[in-house]
């Protein structure tokens, strides 16, 4: 499965509408429409991806010390 970095639906690659060579990396979309927009300013999407990915904390960081942490706030609420 990829993810379509327009329209951020998951797209299978044997399926998908089309795909965008970048950067020697494939990029698949849902639609056509999708693919034009990515090929008109792939940086745009691509750092859009990024940012979203240091943004997201590893999974071993969420220790179930970190989750009561986070029950504990929410019962403060």
């Amino acid at each position: 499965m990829a993810k379509d970095l327009v329209c951020e639906m998951e797209v299978k690659e044997e399926e998908a509408a089309g795909f965008s060579l970048y950067k020697d990396k494939k990029y698949y979309f849902c639609s056509k429409n999708c693919k034009e927009k990515f090929d008109e300013n792939p940086e745009e999407y691509i750092k859009t991806e990024e940012r979203e990915k240091e943004q997201m904390l590893p999974e071993e960081e969420m220790k179930p010390e970190h989750e009561k942490e986070h029950e504990a706030k929410s019962e403060r609420i």
